[in-house]
């Protein structure tokens, strides 16, 4: 038996207990804090599915679909925003509470993004190793 299944679920765990501290430390409550929460739900819902033999392979193609969702909506949100991570201070014109809100979001689009992109590497490793077996099986005599 394959391990993806697992480690999907680990990974979707991961991701609500992230989404879960990323909204607890958020200086103002917003849903949007949860999102990373939000891709665990599905990446734990989808390695529940996997489990069962018959559906694994679909299943893990959603997984690593919601996987790049993850990775282009992560980084491609949060890499804009590296600056304001970075910096100590609240840019001219930028209240504290808002920075703060700010860097947050940023830290945790980016989190979200680079978890996906490490799950993404290993779906594709995975499919790619799977194939070859396969590959093997059927011109084996």
């Amino acid at each position: 038996m394959s391990n993806l299944p697992i480690f999907t679920i680990a990974i979707g765990l991961l991701l609500a207990v992230y989404g879960g501290y990323s909204a607890a430390t958020a200086v103002k409550f917003s849903g949007t804090a949860l999102i990373p929460a939000y891709f665990g739900a599905g990446f734990i819902a989808l390695g529940l599915v996997a489990l069962r033999e018959n559906l694994r392979k679909h299943a893990m193609h959603v997984a690593a679909l919601l996987g790049v969702i993850g990775v282009l909506g992560g980084l491609g949100m949060g890499l804009p925003k590296i600056s304001l991570m970075m910096a100590e201070t609240a840019p001219e014109g930028m209240d504290e509470a808002k920075f703060a809100s700010s860097r947050n979001a940023a830290r945790s689009q980016i989190m979200l993004g680079i978890i996906c992109l490490i799950f993404v590497a290993l779906c594709v490793n995975s499919f790619i190793q799977a194939r070859r077996a396969r590959k093997l099986s059927s011109t084996a005599p």
